[in-house]
């Protein structure tokens, strides 16, 4: 069905927690630090840093006729320069479905055609390699910018989003260490209060 196109700009967290949760789902398992952030990269180029994500589409995926969509301009790299198109792009009601769709069109048989288009960029993104993430791309005609321009931009934001990665993943670790810590405590507290109440019975 077609919607209305809506920008949905988000922050490097809200986008790093979205990414990590449709892939334990999907996948079964959390990404690498650098898996992670390389597959951030690849969005935030995508999307302007997030700020031009319209949608809730991650990666600028067109319509394959099984989702919503929104009609939005954009451009193409041809032999004869830049042309300025209008094209159906997927579009999806929240961070979580545009997050899952966007990593089981790289990492599975999005297509349902038993065949993985980008099974060999998805493998370079999961080693963390830049370089041969782009290269996978741009063979499997993900986008029709020049490799190296592509490969350039890929690898600054790789480098932005790495140390970010690593900087929320720590700060989650330590919210989820207080929690547990809080909860003990009161599990604890409640201990103590049951053994009082017991020896009161028995004395």
């Amino acid at each position: 069905m077609k919607v209305d196109p809506k920008l949905t700009p988000y922050d490097p967290h809200e986008i790093f927690q979205a990414l990590e949760r449709a892939f334990k789902i999907l996948f079964d398992a959390y990404p690498t630090d650098e898996a992670l952030a390389l597959l951030a990269a690849q969005s935030r180029h995508e999307t302007a840093r997030w700020q031009k994500m319209w949608n809730n589409n991650f990666g600028g995926l067109k319509s394959n006729g099984r989702t919503d969509y929104t009609m939005l301009r954009t451009f193409e790299d041809t032999p004869n320069g830049r042309v300025y198109v209008r094209h159906p792009f997927r579009a999806y009601p929240t961070i979580t479905t545009g997050a899952s769709d966007y990593l089981a069109f790289l990492g599975t048989d999005s297509n349902g055609d038993g065949k993985n288009r980008y099974g060999k960029a998805w493998d370079r993104a999961l080693a963390g390699d830049v370089k041969g993430f782009a290269e996978e791309l741009k063979k499997a005609r993900y986008y029709t910018a020049p490799l190296v321009d592509y490969m350039i931009a890929l690898d600054r934001h790789y480098e932005y989003c790495l140390p970010e990665v690593q900087r929320w993943r720590l700060k989650t670790r330590r919210e989820f260490g207080r929690e547990l810590l809080a909860r003990l405590d009161a599990v604890l507290d409640e201990s103590e209060s049951i053994v009082g109440k017991l020896r009161e019975l028995l004395t």
